[in-house]
């Protein structure tokens, strides 16, 4: 079990802080699309220590269309068939890591819920939609430092909020 301030290296899913900063467990747990329950045992957030370059995520659009939904919402885009759709590809990763920072609400935050994912439930159930929030994959081999920043309990489910100062 993750402890406040643990620094752990990690690839996975991840969003903006402004996505849920002031959002209770429940709420949080809607927005990023699991399902009702995964944080009724707790989570920690994390927030990236350093960025991402631009080689080290994948654009998975929003939490509106579940990542095994992904391509249905974006066809192939993370990986460009010639020249020019790399180029393109290249800049709109350019643009949207522009707005990305190491501390604040453009701050890249990952969820690690208590209750780990469960293969035997089919992907639509374990990832309904969520509540459209701007969502990227950090490619494991990235080595990016999360640093832990806040710990929920069970007890605090499903109101407590997240409100990092």
């Amino acid at each position: 079990m993750l402890k406040l301030n643990d620094v752990i290296i990690l690839g996975g899913f991840v969003t903006k802080r402004i996505s849920i900063q002031n959002k209770s467990l429940g709420e949080i747990e809607s927005i990023l699309g699991y399902y009702r329950g995964r944080l009724a045992m707790g989570a920690a957030i994390l927030v990236a220590q350093k960025l991402p370059n631009i080689n080290d995520f994948y654009l998975q659009g929003t939490t509106e269309v579940p990542s095994h939904r992904v391509y249905d919402q974006l066809g192939n885009l993370n990986f460009p068939k010639n020249q020019k759709e790399s180029l393109q590809y290249t800049k709109l990763k350019i643009a949207i890591k522009s707005g990305w920072s190491t501390y604040g609400d453009n701050s890249l935050v990952k969820v690690i819920p208590n209750i780990a994912h469960n293969s035997t439930l089919i992907p639509d159930i374990q990832y309904p939609p969520g509540g459209r929030v701007e969502q990227w994959e950090i490619n494991k081999n990235a080595q990016i430092e999360f640093k832990v920043v806040a710990v929920f309990t069970e007890k605090d489910y499903p109101l407590k909020q997240f409100n990092l100062k």
